[in-house]
């Protein structure tokens, strides 16, 4: 019911031209980084590629109990912090290739999974280092980021230079 309902949303959104959906690409030159997006609920995410919200280009679609994606598929080899890989399958996270050295505005919406008709969406533009490995977790009851960080013995979380945009986006 609540994969219908989005897919009704995303529809009439199109249908009405409030919203243009292209499919992401990997950049093919230049500085990059990685980028792990994952979530618990059903989200799909997007990267938002213009201030007033209205271009976007679709990351994945996470949580789908339809997908039987599998680890390969899922990610690109980046670290995990400790403890972490194990809590998670392969369809509830995404590892992807982003451009580095300018921000990279992260957009999601979605329903949840234990809540029937709780929808929720989350926006955050990250300032993308060279290089750098970013997780964000987008949930309908958190959305937050971390940069994982190598240290003696392993990898650690740290601190995302990251803002709110000026316009909030919302689907």
């Amino acid at each position: 019911m609540k994969n219908s309902y989005l897919i009704f949303l995303v529809s009439v959104l199109l249908l009405n031209g409030c919203v243009s959906f292209t499919e992401y690409e990997p950049p093919t030159s230049g500085p990059t980084a990685n980028l792990r997006i994952k979530s618990n609920d059903i989200v799909t995410a997007f990267q938002v590629m213009d201030s007033n919200c209205e271009n976007m280009k679709e990351l994945e679609v996470l949580g789908n109990i339809l997908m039987n994606r599998s680890e390969e598929e899922s990610s690109n080899g980046m670290p995990w912090l400790p403890g972490r890989k194990g809590e998670i399958e392969p369809k509830d996270y995404k590892e992807l290739v982003i451009p580095a050295g300018k921000p990279f505005h992260l957009y999601y919406f979605g329903a949840s999974k234990i809540v029937t008709g709780k929808y929720c969406h989350g926006n955050q533009i990250i300032e993308v280092e060279e290089g750098a490995n970013y997780e964000f977790d987008m949930s309908c009851s958190a959305f937050y980021g971390v940069k994982i960080v190598k240290e003696d013995n392993g990898y650690k979380a740290g601190v995302i230079n990251s803002r709110m945009p000026e316009k909030f986006c919302k689907i």
